[in-house]
């Protein structure tokens, strides 16, 4: 946002933000604010500090979030909640945002806090100070004093030389599409965030599993290039009474073997046999091992694509699925039930026919292996990760198997792309949660998602 569209923004919200007590600042992931306003019912303040964008909007939040827990959010919390906001201001030709905060204390004690918002690409901030502007608190402090403008506890703020005069571009702002494109990416950071721990297990796990795949065959390739002791051990075999007992090598049709003068050549044979059948138990072991790998591959990938998309709610299903397949210690001593609401499913309806899916792998199963009927229809994303679908319907119309396509398609944040369905009745159940086997389907390419498909979504409800 340029100096001038921060004007207006800020002339369009002076109305609706001043006079308002700033009832609670919550830190939603790493680069975003939300601010409860007490007058703002459906509303709320919205502050985005991603680098290369970032905004304020007044926006209708739906979701109730709690707060990432860090020194700075603390110290919002201390000095600003329930604080009256008497002031809402944009300096002159620059991009910095000044709330002035009026805060009675428990002593009875009236104290003057600013806010200032510096919406500043490449070095966004939020900074606290008093009536003096000395600064209490800076939510990305420097880290020395030998910056241009170090933000630093104890320190005094001073704004930055006004921009030279210049008229920018003032484009029309729409509040609520500030937050709803940013919206996605927002609650993806804040799971990131408060869900690290997931991420980062199921991220280490995928790249131990591609290295022990290809451990193994790095192993099956070299036990391979030991097939060759079969024919020398033939060889030699074949060499008796023909080279001398006690030889240290010799030569058959071009290959030259090597040969233990202390054995007999039948005990040199034997040894090369017994390196070969070595080999050959060596390769079933590792590519046993390999099939196993690439499965467990296969579905902490599923996993990982699927987690983009997931809630707080859905990822509690995520933990709950890892602890109860041994990937995860037991958070208690006596095993963890995952909540029935992280394990229901989604459903809408369209055109009186109920359409369900699921955004984990426990709501995956419970869908399609326990609500589904056998004459019921599934639908899957193929050859990638994604929600399984289902029409509860014996003879869906091509506008609901259509539907249902999107569908797979939206929840994997895709617009286009090759889905597949099948009766349920010939979907089979594989080994880790929410992989399925088709043994007879049918093939959809969805060029474009409809935008009726992305408002029925937003329909669904467990």
């Amino acid at each position: 946002m340029n100096p001038s569209e921060i004007q207006k923004l800020v002339e369009t919200l002076r109305p609706s933000v001043i006079d308002n007590h700033l009832c609670k600042a919550t830190l939603l992931n790493k680069t975003d604010f939300i601010f409860t306003l007490s007058r703002e019912r459906k509303r709320r303040l919205f502050l985005s500090l991603e680098n290369g964008s970032p905004f304020l909007t007044l926006a209708e939040i739906n979701s109730s979030f709690s707060s990432l827990v860090t020194p700075f959010q603390g110290l919002l919390k201390r000095e600003l909640d329930d604080g009256l906001i008497q002031d809402f201001y944009a300096t002159k030709n620059d991009r910095i945002i000044v709330l002035k905060i009026e805060k009675v204390t428990d002593a009875y004690q009236t104290l003057t806090r600013y806010l200032i918002i510096e919406l500043i690409p490449s070095h966004p901030n939020v900074i606290l100070t008093d009536d003096q502007w000395m600064i209490l608190g800076v939510y990305k402090p420097s880290q020395s004093l030998e910056e241009k403008r170090p933000f630093l506890r104890g320190l005094q703020y001073h704004f930055p030389e006004p921009l030279p005069e210049k008229i920018f571009p003032v484009f029309e702002i729409h509040l609520q599409k500030l937050f709803d494109d940013h919206e996605k990416k927002a609650l993806l950071g804040r799971s990131k965030e408060k869900y690290k721990f997931l991420f980062h297990f199921v991220k280490a796990r995928i790249d131990s599993l591609k290295k022990k795949i290809e451990k193994q065959g790095e192993d099956i390739a070299k036990a391979q290039g030991k097939f060759v002791e079969k024919d020398k051990g033939n060889a030699i075999l074949s060499s008796i009474g023909i080279i001398a007992e006690g030889s240290s090598s010799m030569t058959y049709e071009g290959m030259d073997i090597e040969l233990n003068p202390q054995w007999s050549l039948s005990d040199n044979a034997n040894a090369y046999f017994k390196s070969y059948r070595k080999s050959k138990n060596t390769i079933k072991k590792a590519a046993e091992q390999q099939a196993l790998a690439q499965s467990e591959l296969q579905y902490f990938s599923f996993l990982s694509g699927q987690m983009e998309t997931l809630d707080d709610e859905d990822l509690d299903g995520v933990v709950a699925e890892l602890e109860d397949g041994g990937y995860l210690p037991q958070t208690k001593v006596q095993k963890r039930a995952p909540k029935v609401k992280a394990i229901h499913p989604y459903f809408f309806m369209v055109d009186g026919v109920k359409i369900g899916f699921g955004k984990n792998n426990l709501q995956n199963d419970c869908l399609t292996f326990k609500f589904a009927q056998p004459s019921h229809f599934f639908f899957h994303l193929k050859n990638d990760h994604g929600a399984h679908v289902i029409v509860f319907s014996d003879n869906p119309s091509d506008a609901i198997k259509t539907t249902a396509c999107e569908v797979a398609l939206l929840l994997s944040n895709k617009t286009d792309g090759e889905v597949l369905m099948a009766q349920k009745k010939l979907v089979k159940k594989l080994d880790h949660p929410g992989l399925v086997r088709l043994e007879k389907y049918q093939s959809f390419y969805i060029k474009k998602i409809r935008p009726e498909t992305i408002e029925k979504m937003k329909e669904a409800h467990r």
